[in-house]
């Protein structure tokens, strides 16, 4: 969804809908390799109130990307304010 067939012109961020549920996903480029972090959203959530969190998210899985995969769900749950 970020490129259409030419990774030299990918989006970085978009957003879009399937059926009733939205989704945001970031691309990160991690060298060679291309990544992406995303965040399925409820149909009434907006994609804005969200983006800022998963920048956030994606911002500390580049910094440091083997720790960050190990605790994924805590990054999730420490931008979100869930419960651990």
């Amino acid at each position: 969804m970020h490129f259409s067939g030419d990774l030299s012109i990918a989006s970085d961020l978009i957003s879009f809908q399937i059926s009733d549920k939205k989704v945001i996903s970031k691309l990160l480029n991690c060298g060679s390799v291309k990544r992406s972090v995303a965040l399925l959203l409820h149909k009434f959530e907006s994609f804005q109130s969200k983006e800022r969190n998963l920048l956030e998210i994606s911002k500390k899985i580049k910094s440091n990307f083997k720790n960050a995969i190990k605790n994924l769900e805590s990054l999730y749950k420490e931008q979100f304010s869930l419960k651990k």
